[in-house]
């Protein structure tokens, strides 16, 4: 009879592999023909989007006028302003004066993150990060678009966009009457190339490759159209009758210039567009890159196009007949103002001239490739000279076989897709549909929105972010990553997939020092503060960004330490811990302690200014920015994680008795009275809320989401609480208690203003289980809990899931329960598995030896098998004959 581990193997072999069903395997949509599409969106998505490690393209137009809109990680705005710094000392000063207690502006509902964060000692409200609001910069910013132009087409039906899921092509089929265009479009994974392969017949007019961008218009998120700066309140006194004062843009007049227009060139088959970006302090002779094209298999009449209007492709949102832009859930979602913002860019982009390099194209049928590359002075020195260079190795590889390579490269992920890998349903039909889910999530699974849909490192001065729009000027956001949407350990860890979160231990590597001077210059403390500033892909710079309300969100740094504490936690890799994640929780921990503030009665450590997560200003006293929920949660745990890293290096022994003790002293959480019970509070003032406009996510959840001090072996009255407070909250992000308390086996918990969705079939469960794979295991407490949180009719199985403490963990189940568990361990340390069959004796198997393992069973809280792992070894857990 085969072992557990013999039967799950058997079950993968079975299943078609990811890499085989990638063969057959596309994604089609219709073009968007006004814009680019929605910002934030990702690519397997109603747009049609394109991504590699170093470019992000959209796909839009008519068939007359088929559009790549590109943005590249490295292609960034990098200015700064360097003045008026602001520190925890005059946050402070304002908080206590006198002057400001009459002051009551802070709403109770709706958002509650003012744009006047904090209060001026002399009375009122000051920005102090305005310069970040009113400037777009730093920021990512578009290179310019790919055009394939062919007039004859403009009233044909809007084509559909396939893309092929073996290596990345899309193609688009279009017919006018007898006229007719074929377009495969390959953006390159190993080589920054995009090849465009066109072919078309009955043509009246010459069809051309063009490539345009238009004169930079991110002055005029500050200017107007005649160059005046627009004016914006800096300080509004607490007195009506004093004056208000307005930002001083003049201070800022050597760095707020405008660019330079971009410029179009031609040499022989090489033609191109040129930007220069203004100078700053990672690049002081102004950052540059070139746009280069080179057309193959057939003859162009090539001319370079001087500044003028009309020569791009124009985006624009349409309105509905209500007004409302024309974007998907534009009605309902938190930040409509930003689609407004986008749509007010766009307008300056369609206004603006431009440049633009052509390439015509010759007779009615015929056949063409256009070899595109981005070149930028940060990759290379003499960048018109390797681009020319990139474009003629591309044409001598060809179409096929940049295919060839881009195939390779995802037949690598996911080969490496097949650890983490999940099989679920009970009919062939089931089976498909779930496996469908299954595969768009490998397809997508190298990158995140965090990343930009690409694979920056900051180290290399990359970044981005998922709402970096195309084809605008000014970003939202600096189109910088947000650090408080820091779950990762299901989606990321627990599926064996975590290479996108690489992207948070290179940023805080590369910026580490500049860190520790935040800490110091802003703070007056020791140690490493990661404030929620974006921190750009540039030169580092205490003060590169500064921003009001998040710069005070003491959470945040132990966010982002989370996941690097992840990539030891769950794959057991030593050198990571000691090397990398080891030197920065101990800088944060440093400063965690310094900042924890010892009370009168020496009880209690006070944590003042914590700010709840993306809410609430500075009030008077610090009324609701003392000892927030979500501080008290990631402080008691980086200060404890630090210990246990140092106790296991053997370092720093030091400094492990005062984490200890400020950890042990932390001040409880702020609690409050409903009908049936009491709920978490986020601080001790208002009552827990969620209405359209607060974030996504409450960081009164962080006791079970993020520092696992409430998960599924608490004692259940911790689990009721914090099952009431979703109950009562209702946030964006309402299904982290339920899921990862068990608590939500047969339903898709309710958020916002809607109810729980029963899960009635495999396809809705596996969509489900997309986000939340600790239905199927969960190792939060240390122990492993196989499938707590699916349906008893679900039939599922999962390979190679990362567990707590660096174990690979294999089970299938079906209706009748668990059916096979197999475990690997990454590291020498006892293995917890709670008892898949209760109540039963098991026989654990040391697979490579075939002798049965000595364990024991621990009935203090529920049934769990407990024994004495070795790394590399594999062990099958059955049910003893």
């Amino acid at each position: 009879m085969p072992n557990s581990k013999q039967r799950i193997d058997g079950a993968f072999s079975g299943a078609q592999t990811l890499k085989e069903m990638a063969k057959g395997k596309t994604f089609a949509r219709e073009i968007n023909r006004y814009n680019p599409g929605n910002a934030g969106s990702p690519l397997v998505s109603p747009n049609a989007r394109i991504s590699t490690p170093t470019t992000k393209a959209a796909l839009w137009g008519g068939a007359h006028n088929l559009t790549l809109s590109l943005l590249k990680t490295d292609v960034i705005d990098r200015r700064y302003v360097d003045r008026e710094h602001f520190t925890l000392d005059d946050l402070m000063e304002g908080a206590y004066s006198e002057k400001n207690k009459d002051l009551n502006d802070m709403p109770m509902a709706g958002m509650t993150r003012p744009s006047f964060f904090v209060l001026h000692k002399d009375g009122g409200r000051y920005n102090y990060g305005l310069w970040s609001e009113v400037y777009s910069f730093p920021c990512q910013k578009p290179v310019g678009q790919i055009i394939v132009k062919a007039d004859d087409m403009e009233g044909a039906a809007q084509p559909e966009a396939v893309q092929h899921m073996k290596n990345g092509m899309t193609s688009v089929r279009a017919e006018f009457g007898k006229k007719k265009l074929h377009v495969d479009c390959l953006m390159g994974m190993k080589r920054n190339i995009t090849a465009i392969d066109l072919s078309y017949e009955g043509l009246e007019a010459q069809p051309s490759f063009r490539l345009y961008r238009n004169q930079d218009q991110g002055h005029r998120r500050y200017m107007d159209e005649n160059g005046n700066y627009k004016k914006f309140i800096q300080y509004a006194p607490a007195d009506i009758n004093k004056p208000i004062a307005y930002y001083d843009f003049e201070k800022d007049k050597p760095i707020n210039k405008l660019f330079e227009p971009p410029t179009s060139g031609a040499d022989g088959r090489f033609f191109w567009i040129h930007q220069v970006f203004p100078e700053e302090k990672t690049f002081p002779d102004g950052f540059r890159y070139v746009m280069m094209g080179l057309v193959s298999g057939a003859g162009a009449d090539i001319e370079a196009l001087e500044l003028a209007k009309g020569l791009g492709s124009m985006p624009v949102i349409p309105r509905d007949n209500q007004g409302y832009l024309m974007v998907p859930g534009i009605r309902t979602m938190t930040h409509p103002e930003m689609m407004e913002r986008i749509a007010q860019s766009y307008t300056y982009v369609a206004e603006a001239p431009g440049v633009a390099a052509n390439a015509a194209l010759s007779g009615h049928s015929g056949a063409a490739t256009l070899y595109t590359v981005v070149v930028t002075v940060n990759e290379h020195k003499n960048y018109m000279e390797k681009a020319k260079e990139m474009l003629l190795e591309a044409e001598k590889l060809g179409f096929d076989g940049l295919a060839a390579e881009n195939e390779q490269w995802y037949d690598a992920l996911y080969e490496k897709r097949e650890n983490g890998r999940i099989l679920m349903g009970k009919t062939p039909e089931e089976q498909k549909e779930a496996a469908d889910i299954f595969f768009d999530e490998a397809y997508m699974s190298w990158t995140s929105g965090h990343m930009g849909f690409c694979s920056p490192d900051p180290r290399k001065l990359e970044g981005s972010a998922s709402y970096a729009a195309y084809d605008v000027d000014t970003q939202s956001w600096h189109s910088l990553p947000c650090y408080n949407e820091m779950f990762t350990e299901g989606k990321y860890f627990m599926r064996n997939q975590y290479e996108p979160k690489m992207l948070w231990p290179n940023l805080l590597t590369a910026w580490h020092e500049a860190l520790r001077e935040k800490a110091r210059l802003k703070f007056g403390l020791p140690g490493m503060m990661i404030a929620h500033g974006y921190l750009a892909a540039a030169a580092p710079s205490p003060w590169y960004v500064e921003n009001g309300v998040l710069d005070f969100c003491m959470e945040v740094p132990g966010q982002i330490m989370k996941i690097l504490w992840n990539f030891w936690d769950y794959t057991g890799d030593e050198d990571f811990l000691r090397n990398t994640a080891y030197p920065l929780l101990k800088d944060l921990a440093i400063f965690y302690e310094a900042f924890a503030r010892r009370g009168w009665d020496g009880k209690q450590f006070n944590l003042e200014p914590t700010v709840e997560t993306e809410g609430y200003g500075i009030s008077y006293r610090m009324e609701y920015t003392r000892n927030n929920t979500g501080a008290i949660t990631m402080f008691r745990k980086m200060l404890n994680l630090a210990a246990e890293a140092a106790e296991y290096l053997g370092v720093d022994g030091g400094l492990i008795p005062g984490w200890r003790e400020v950890a042990g002293k932390l001040p409880p959480y702020p609690m409050f009275r409903v009908e049936s019970g009491e709920i978490i509070g986020a601080n001790a003032v208002a009552f827990p809320r969620y209405t359209r406009g607060d974030h996504f996510m409450y960081n009164g959840y962080n006791p079970v989401n993020l520092a696992d001090e409430i998960n599924l072996d608490s004692p259940q009255e911790l689990k009721d609480l914090l099952i009431r407070t979703a109950d009562v909250l209702m946030s964006g992000r309402n299904a982290d208690p339920y899921i990862l308390l068990g608590a939500s086996k047969e339903y898709i918990p309710p958020k916002y203003a809607y109810g729980s969705i029963k899960i009635k079939d495999s396809a809705t469960l596996a969509q489900n289980c997309v986000e939340m794979p600790e239905r199927l295991m969960n190792s939060r407490s240390g122990r492993i809990h196989l499938f707590p949180s699916v349906p008893d009719w679900a039939v599922v199985s999962f390979r190679r899931f990362l567990a707590r403490g660096g174990f690979e963990i294999s089970a299938m189940r079906d209706e009748g329960g668990v059916k096979a568990v197999a475990v690997k361990a990454r590291r020498s340390i006892p293995l917890k598995l709670m008892n898949p069959w209760p109540g039963k004796e098991l026989a654990v198997t040391d697979v490579g030896t075939g002798g049965l393992v000595v364990h024991v069973v621990d009935l203090s809280n529920g049934e769990c098998i407990i024994l004495e792992a070795q790394a590399g070894h594999t062990y099958s857990f059955d049910v003893a004959m």
